[in-house]
């Protein structure tokens, strides 16, 4: 023999041996076993016809039958895939724990749970996939307790009633192009995440005990119908738009708005109570009410950041209120220092404070070629100082009434200035009115200015719920300067098909681009469509509890005009929907409805340009 051969002899018997154990010990390291149920129609979880199932395991595996499990203690793991629609009745509790592997959801196909949803629970961390055009809705609330990873990509949308995000460090992204809606509140506890790059409507987003919310992406939209809250240890990271009704700094947290694509708008009333709000890099702020800078609150304004404040401002003991680096604020009413607080202006930043200062405690100081215009007067009393330096003034319309410059509450300081001098402001709002003209179906929309500085040009937006959904419908050419009154019209031709109210608001721009909105005013329009064809939508059954309740269209043809928005607009503080899908459409509206009192109520429904009105009863 020449040569000993692997295929020959005793040797090749033990080689074989020990080659078969080592191939068994590497596939069984390497291969996991697992059961995979997959939907085969339109179903409910809990029935055995809406499953396909295949597995890899044996038998004595623990190998479940029938349905998936929602989690599972030992034996076969379970894999879940959803191709249909599919209903989870009652409450999912410890979703995903120990050896349930995860769940995917396809695009095209929806998931319903109708009670609560937990994930908690131990063993291995499920996957949670959702495919783009995937839709989740849950009725009740869906809590997060485990370090789960759920990302809602582009053209998926995800329902819920009220979303808590656990301290376990769960992760949840909404991918450029996905929609996360939260019809009551969003809690964000310590150690969470939330990513938004696409879209996140909440009646209100809470901050409890810490937690992140990154909304860093130039195209990521925060809607908050009621109350944004932030306490110790939260941070809201913002790179698109929040709007919100209050924005509220409880007990700490930080906002940090950093892009020149970072904008906040709070309809009502801003209080910073031992927290920071800090805007940089052309970022602005506008509210429309009360701004309180709290105990120890700041608001940090750096790097041609601007803020717009239209109410009352206080800045009480302990608060400041920081502008640098050519940022600007406007406060467009009265300033309030008593308990003692700070405003402070820095490396040519501008402040325009339109009202009167009281200031009998607390501290403003200007450096470094910052000013400051007082359209009011400015009082100072008890431990209140007004401090110049470097180049920077403090200009007072109504000097002859304010505090003097030789009394000890006034300092000026290496070539400064503090004196009288007025300013212009680009626009002083006179009457603003709006009506509707049934005979003519458009809005008279009227305006009026008592002066303008440097004023470039109006914008007209409309809405049709008045929350956001703003669209430019005009544009008007200023006078540009004057002390005289001007007024202006803009006639909306172009409303769309609607029955009920319809919002305006006209957006100021300045000759370098600056902007200001005016107070916003609303129009009934009575019955636009009253020439048009019948309703293509139908309700039913009328009258309903909500249960089954179901939004169709007459005609199939008008399925693919894209997304439907719909909203019970007789229910104060309606939440509006949005879905592709109109059993899920109608599910969502369901649940408004089952919360509403007894009686008419009236569904407003949104496609394209199209706004049709029906009304159900409520029994």
């Amino acid at each position: 023999m020449n040569s000993t051969s692997i295929f020959s002899g005793s040797f090749n018997r033990k080689t074989f041996f020990v080659y078969g154990v080592f191939l068994a010990l590497l596939f069984s390291s390497t291969i996991s076993w697992s059961q995979n149920f997959i939907s085969k129609q339109d179903g409910v979880w809990n029935q055995n016809t809406t499953w396909n199932s295949t597995h890899s395991c044996g038998q004595s595996d623990n190998v479940s039958a029938g349905i998936p499990p929602i989690n599972k203690g030992w034996g076969c793991a379970v894999s879940v895939v959803i191709n249909h629609n599919v209903e989870f009745t009652g409450n999912a509790n410890n979703f995903g724990a120990n050896v349930f592997n995860g769940i995917t959801i396809k695009s095209g196909a929806s998931l319903h749970f109708s009670g609560n949803v937990t994930i908690s629970g131990g063993g291995s961390v499920p996957t949670f996939i959702l495919e783009s055009g995937a839709t989740m809705n849950v009725a009740g609330t869906f809590t997060v307790n485990r370090p789960v990873k759920i990302v809602i990509p582009s053209n998926s949308v995800v329902t819920i009633k009220n979303l808590v995000v656990g301290d376990s460090r769960p992760e949840i992204t909404v991918q450029e192009g996905g929609k996360l809606i939260i019809l009551e509140t969003t809690e964000l506890k310590s150690q969470s995440t939330l990513n938004v790059h696409g879209s996140l409507h909440t009646k209100n987003l809470s901050f409890t005990s810490g937690g992140t919310l990154n909304a860093d992406h130039q195209g990521a939209q925060i809607i908050v119908d009621e109350t944004t809250t932030l306490v110790s240890n939260s941070t809201l990271n913002l790179n698109g738009i929040l709007n919100t009704n209050n924005l509220i700094f409880t007990s700490g947290g930080k906002l940090n708005a950093n892009s020149d694509q970072a904008k906040i708008e709070v309809a009502k009333d801003l209080t910073v109570s031992n927290g920071t709000l800090s805007l940089s890099q052309s970022s602005s702020i506008q509210v429309n009410g009360k701004a309180n800078a709290g105990q120890s609150g700041t608001i940090s304004l750096t790097h041609s950041a601007s803020a717009s404040f239209e109410g009352l401002v206080t800045i009480p003991n302990g608060a400041t209120i920081k502008a640098a680096n050519s940022s600007h604020f406007r406060f467009g009413n009265n300033v309030d220092m008593s308990g003692g607080g700070k405003l402070e202006l820095r490396n040519n930043a501008e402040g325009i404070i339109q009202g009167d200062v009281s200031l009998p405690n607390g501290k403003i100081e200007t450096f470094d070629y910052s000013e400051v215009y007082v359209g009011g007067k400015l009082t100072a009393s008890n431990g209140g100082e007004v401090s110049t330096f470097n180049n920077s003034a403090f200009n007072i319309c109504d000097y002859p009434n304010s505090t003097q410059l030789g009394t000890y509450h006034i300092k000026m300081l290496q070539n400064s200035f503090y004196g009288e001098g007025c300013f212009a402001l680009p626009v002083i709002w006179g009457a603003f009115t709006a009506q509707f003209d049934p005979s003519k179906k458009q809005s008279n929309i009227v305006w009026e200015t008592t002066k303008e500085w440097e004023n470039s040009h109006f914008e007209v937006e409309r809405s049709l719920s008045g929350v956001d959904g703003y669209t430019v419908v005009g544009e008007i050419s200023a006078v540009g300067y004057s002390d005289l009154i001007s007024s202006y019209m803009f006639e909306d031709q172009a409303i769309p098909i609607h029955k009920g109210f319809v919002y305006y608001r006209i957006k100021q721009v300045d000759l370098n681009g600056k902007y200001a909105y005016s107070e916003t005013v609303s129009v009934m329009v009575q019955n636009i469509s009253e020439n048009s064809t019948a309703s293509k939508w139908v309700a039913y059954p009328n009258p309903t509890s909500g249960d089954g309740f179901n939004l169709k269209l007459t005609e199939a043809s008008n399925t693919d005009q894209g997304p439907i928005t719909a909203r019970i607009i007789s229910l104060r503080n309606s939440q509006s929907v949005q879905a592709t899908d109109l059993s899920m459409l109608s599910l969502l509206i369901g649940q408004q409805i089952s919360q509403a009192p007894k009686g008419v109520c009236v569904i407003e429904v949104i496609q394209g340009n199209e706004v049709t009105h029906l009304k159900i009863l409520k029994h």
